[in-house]
């Protein structure tokens, strides 16, 4: 509703949260004032309730946060799926969107490279603006048929089955309403475009009840990938998240808007309470139906007057695809095949 390479890494996750002892002295001598800039900087406004030792924890972790990044956004020579490096990909053009979504089974993904800069996806001029959305809980479906749940949750790498392994939507299992925004400002074209620190702040925070994310961040001159750092969640220490788009289209008919974009997603920090930091690394795709519905004239003469612009109700597909190297592999399933689909209005 409208309102005004590789997917495993050898590097051992605990050596990316050092923090050495002259880290923490330099820490020690910086005032408030200079805190709160630094942070500013990172994009991250300091609340005039917090404490002095609040904002120097926030500034701690961000610090952390950025040596992580440095240190291993995207290794050098690990960009693609290991069928594509060793020259034995099948590439042959997908069908429509809207073709695909009627069996499951066709929403086979591209292949994953990471060099490859997609062109960020125009919405339709009535998408400008803010809105309130709400998600259902999924539902599952199993385009595999000898792909069984149980099966599947042998391997918790799998997207969706892990909290936050799809940081859009990190818990699958219950609905949430956040607000959206779509907008022309920031385009010389006046395209429309997502708002994407924007949506994806609120739908995290939405999504898990609580204020899970610290601070979000897109490169200038990467304008496909995002990086976050989840705070205090899901346990007592921090995560960072980089979320890449590796590929997108769209596919428009007269009342519909499909969009399918496929995400790669890295993941450190912990997965549940108590549990040491770890790498996880999901590849997995999400597909948005977007429906405008008719505003309704005369009856008797069958009259249509055009349509709703203003409530607009949609679907939303997200595919998981298996890791690689995972438990499942000896099955003979490609990482490309779609092995679970969650179903969500």
């Amino acid at each position: 509703r409208k309102v005004a390479g590789r997917y495993q890494s050898s590097r051992n996750p605990e050596e990316l949260y050092s923090w050495s002892l002259e880290d923490e002295k330099t820490l020690q001598k910086m005032q408030p004032p200079v805190i709160a800039q630094t942070l500013l900087e990172y994009g991250i406004d300091v609340k005039s309730n917090m404490s002095e030792t609040d904002i120097r924890d926030l500034l701690r972790l961000t610090l952390r946060i950025r040596k992580v990044f440095d240190a291993c956004s995207i290794d050098k020579g690990e960009t693609c799926d290991p069928d594509i490096e060793a020259g034995t990909a099948k590439i042959s053009p997908l069908p429509r969107i809207g073709i695909r979504i009627k069996d499951f089974r066709n929403l086979k993904r591209n292949p994953v490279n990471l060099t490859y800069v997609p062109k960020l996806v125009k919405y339709p001029e009535y998408m400008d603006g803010e809105w309130q959305v709400t998600v259902s809980s999924a539902n599952l479906e199993f385009p595999i048929p000898e792909l069984s749940l149980e099966m599947l949750r042998k391997d918790l790498r799998v997207p969706g089955f892990a909290s936050c392994s799809i940081i859009m939507n990190p818990d699958m299992g219950s609905s949430f309403t956040f607000q959206s925004r779509y907008r022309t400002d920031e385009n010389d074209d006046g395209s429309v475009t997502e708002d994407i620190n924007f949506n994806l702040w609120n739908a995290i925070d939405a999504n898990l009840g609580m204020p899970a994310v610290a601070s979000t961040n897109i490169p200038d001159n990467l304008p496909h990938v995002c990086e976050l750092v989840m705070l205090k969640y899901p346990a007592e220490k921090h995560a960072y998240v980089n979320i890449q788009l590796v590929d997108a289209e769209i596919d428009q008919e007269d009342e519909y808007f499909w969009v399918a974009q496929t995400y790669r997603q890295y993941w450190l920090g912990p997965m549940d309470k108590d549990e040491a930091p770890r790498e996880l690394i999901t590849v997995f795709q999400r597909i948005l139906g977007i429906k405008r519905k008719y505003i309704d004239g005369d009856p008797f003469e069958n009259i249509k007057e055009g349509f709703d612009n203003n409530n607009l109700e949609g679907v939303l597909y997200t595919v998981a695809y298996l890791p690689v190297d995972g438990p499942l592999s000896d099955l003979g399933i490609s990482t490309r095949d779609p092995v679970v689909v969650y179903a969500q209005k």
